[in-house]
């Protein structure tokens, strides 16, 4: 910079210029540099926020879908986005072998998961079933898929992998059918066997009759028998092949429980630009691993993840039941140190060059019953003063409570200037746990009205 100041001078005087002036000029725009670039970023930021907020505002799937699609390969990113759908009523739904594309695709349910996702199943694959698809129509059957798919196509690995992330779902068969179908008949070895005769040029019966529906041969499919895994392991499977859960998630009964004893949202706290101080965490427990110290005691590290994410814990000392602290005692239950365990940690969340980390000083396992997990009737009660009700409020009011709905009453309280309130119990019924539908009034009336 001082030579390019100094050739920037020396060139001024050469035409004639004075060098005061020369070095004021510079000095101007120098001062100016300091802010026109970040002015000019503004500009182009404002536009880019006014697309986006346009394209969020009007066309919300196919949004969000362009958005998760663009964190496929960062699953804390693509987590906490989930979620974030989820909340605001957007679902996102499981991939499938009739509506998915590649990646993250809006369909009228919701947001499809892309096929892209499914561990073990790469991108020819998923090129092979959507081309097949639009060429001679949807899947009816897993025995459906295999016959109809290249066999060199797939394996008993990518079948199994599209069967435990639940993209056979809408063929009416539960996962573990479908994956009895796998291990214990012969499908695959059929398949197989047909591909070997097809690339020898050898027709089979099938081959020959099964198009034709006059002939009245078909492939003998057994019938759905509706028996299913058990939910937890059924949504361990999903989450060990999409490394997300996502047709559900274990600790969704028990949200409202888990928001009463913490505010904070796991997948959130990497966002935060300091440590947090001393504080309640809840979550569930995965990959614990446990080991000694330099000074011969047991320490754990593990996983506490929420609905929204997670965060690496580490815990000293799990062997001691009390050490003194600046927070006070260490209380260490063991037992809930454990694969799956919901738990509640006090601890201090830190952010360092050796990673962001939950730094443990207590933890205790929660045990939830089933009261905890019942959804109890709520009413939404709305109390706005008289001068915020106008012809163009309340139909923004209406478009809210329409956009949120569930089983829960809707009471509006209007206070007049004189003191009085009018009470309406209005007929629409809503999600009133819906955390969107709080910040939807919240937006409308620029305050909290709701009690």
């Amino acid at each position: 910079m001082m030579e390019l100041k100094e050739d920037w001078n020396n060139g001024a005087v050469e035409n004639g210029y004075s060098l005061e002036v020369a070095k004021r000029i510079w000095d101007d725009a120098e001062n100016f540099a300091e802010y026109a670039f970040n002015k000019s970023h503004s500009a182009a930021y404002a536009v880019l926020v006014m697309r986006t907020a346009y394209l969020k505002a009007h066309y919300p799937k196919e949004f969000m879908a362009a958005v998760l699609s663009s964190f496929m390969d960062k699953n804390e990113r693509l987590i906490l986005y989930v979620a974030s759908c989820n909340a605001t009523g957007l679902k996102v739904l499981p991939p499938d072998i009739n509506s998915s594309n590649l990646e993250f695709t809006a369909v009228d349910e919701g947001i499809r998961f892309g096929l892209a996702g499914v561990r073990g199943v790469g991108e020819k694959v998923v090129e092979a079933i959507i081309a097949e698809r639009e060429a001679h129509g949807p899947y009816t059957s897993l025995h459906d898929f295999v016959s109809r798919l290249d066999a060199k196509c797939y394996n008993r690995k990518t079948l199994e992998a599209l069967i435990k992330a639940g993209a056979f779902d809408s063929t009416g068969y539960t996962r573990k059918q479908l994956m009895f179908f796998v291990d214990e008949t012969p499908l695959l070895e059929d398949a197989s066997k047909r591909q070997k005769d097809k690339d020898m040029g050898q027709v089979t019966m099938f081959d020959l009759l099964a198009d034709d529906e006059s002939s009245g041969f078909t492939m003998e499919v057994p019938p759905p028998d509706g028996i299913e895994w058990d939910k937890r392991f059924l949504l361990a499977e999903e989450k060990s092949i999409l490394n997300i859960y996502v047709s559900d998630h274990p600790l969704s009964p028990y949200a409202g429980k888990l928001a009463q004893l913490t505010k904070f949202k796991l997948g959130e706290l990497s966002e935060r630009d300091k440590d947090t101080p001393t504080a309640t965490f809840v979550g569930m427990i995965t990959g614990v691993n446990t080991r000694l110290t330099r000074t011969n005691k047991r320490m754990a590290t593990f996983r506490l993840e929420d609905m929204t994410g997670g965060v690496e814990c580490i815990c000293f000392d799990i062997d001691s039941d009390r050490k003194d602290r600046e927070s006070g005692r260490l209380l260490i239950d063991r037992d809930a140190i454990d694969e799956d365990n919901v738990v509640t940690i006090r601890g201090k969340y830190e952010k360092n060059d050796r990673g962001d980390q939950l730094l443990v000083y207590e933890v205790h396992r929660l045990e939830l019953d089933e009261e905890d997990g019942v959804r109890k009737p709520k009413t939404l009660e709305i109390s706005v003063m008289q001068g915020d009700m106008n012809s163009s409020t309340m139909q923004f009011l209406d478009q809210i409570l329409h956009r949120y709905p569930g089983t829960d009453g809707t009471v509006l309280y209007v206070r007049q200037a004189d003191g009085r309130k009018f009470r309406a119990e209005l007929p629409t019924t809503v999600d009133a746990y819906s955390d969107a539908l709080y910040s939807d009034l919240r937006a409308l009336f620029g305050r909290e009205v709701w009690r």
